[in-house]
């Protein structure tokens, strides 16, 4: 399983790509993985938010206090 990002570094991957910089520049530029970077701008594109991708996804559907596996 992948590390997780902080959120600095996902905002400034995502503004580099914003810039007009390619996806693969960026991850080169923050030293990260191509995935995470294309991951990320896809992310970006359909919720708007530069988050880790449960707590993007909790955010865009109202959930509060975000997943934490209980049910």
């Amino acid at each position: 399983m992948g590390k997780a990002y902080s959120e600095d570094l996902r905002e400034r991957v995502e503004a580099r790509i914003a810039a007009g910089y390619s996806r693969r520049d960026a991850a080169r530029h923050f030293g990260v993985s191509a995935s995470f970077a294309v991951k990320l701008a896809q992310r970006v594109a359909v919720t708007g938010l530069a988050l880790e991708k449960w707590r993007a996804i909790d955010l865009k559907f109202g959930i509060e206090g975000g997943f934490d596996g209980s049910s």
